[in-house]
């Protein structure tokens, strides 16, 4: 399941009182602390998850701590199994042209897997999340492809970089090759580091 941003949320009370008035201060974040542990009882007798999407906003006159804070107060942090942090490092270009958003996906807290030194890259493009894209920036970024001009080279093959994108959206095996010698890649440079430290 999914819901909308938190920030968007619109209440009756708003239209009626306005945002100024003494009712409507703190409303959002008082129906979520009433409604939240609900939700999260029944989602897990229901084995469903729920995604809600919230914003960093400013906040003002702030001298010491964090700068930042989210709409709906913090019931959602305390509850969150998993919260992951979306921000924007730069874009995406191929032949001189933007084709998208690099954004760096930061796990916050976690109550699945330790999230320390965790981080992945995402290319955000006109249709979501182009995960051959940001694949082949990965194994470009390890070494598992390699370079020479405007050719890529891997498993025998030398391709343009397009050519070599639609290869793995239309070729599930050769798709299947690069993740494998990505998570290789992982495996043996996690053996040579545990070799550099027992030395």
């Amino acid at each position: 399941a999914a819901m909308g941003a938190i920030g968007n949320a619109q209440l009756e009370v708003y239209a009626k009182e306005g945002f100024e008035s003494s009712i409507a201060l703190g409303l959002q974040a008082r129906m979520l602390a009433s409604t939240i542990p609900l939700l999260a009882n029944r989602a897990s007798k229901a084995n469903v998850t729920i995604l809600f999407i919230n914003q960093e906003r400013d906040k003002i006159g702030v001298v010491y701590g964090s700068t930042t804070t989210t709409p709906g107060g913090r019931t959602i942090k305390f509850f969150a199994s998993l919260r992951l942090k979306v921000s924007r490092i730069g874009y995406c270009e191929k032949n001189g042209e933007k084709i998208g958003i690099r954004s760096q996906l930061i796990p916050v807290k976690s109550k699945l897997f330790p999230i320390f030194g965790r981080s992945a890259e995402l290319i955000i493009g006109p249709n979501g999340i182009d995960v051959f894209t940001a694949l082949f920036e990965t194994a470009l970024k390890r070494s598992v492809i390699e370079k020479s001009g405007s050719w890529y080279k891997f498993d025998g093959k030398s391709l343009h970089r397009d050519d070599f994108e639609s290869l793995m959206k239309g070729d599930k095996a050769f798709y299947e090759k690069v993740l494998d010698a990505i998570q290789n890649y992982k495996v043996v440079l996690k053996q040579q580091v545990t070799q550099h430290v027992t030395m």
